[in-house]
């Protein structure tokens, strides 16, 4: 996570299981990557995040529809 985006208190909690990894990234891991290593070096398929208020998140969602926009994770305290 690129460094000045949270306070130290804060940290990011994504969730693997609301998105699916393209198929380049299961290769690359197949020559002995490791998964923290491909999650720290790669986006994993994610792309682009908005970080919204929770309570915006789903209204969020609805104005892009068309997309593949869906919430992966939340913003939690560390």
């Amino acid at each position: 996570m690129p460094t000045g985006g949270l306070d130290a208190s804060l940290a990011v909690s994504l969730d693997p299981k609301t998105w699916e990894a393209p198929a380049i990234f299961k290769l690359i891991a197949s020559a002995g990557i490791a998964d923290d290593e491909m999650r720290r070096t790669f986006n994993m398929g994610i792309g682009m995040i908005i970080v919204v208020p929770q309570d915006a998140a789903d209204r969020t969602v609805a104005l892009l529809s068309g997309s593949r926009a869906r919430v992966i994770g939340q913003i939690v305290r560390t």
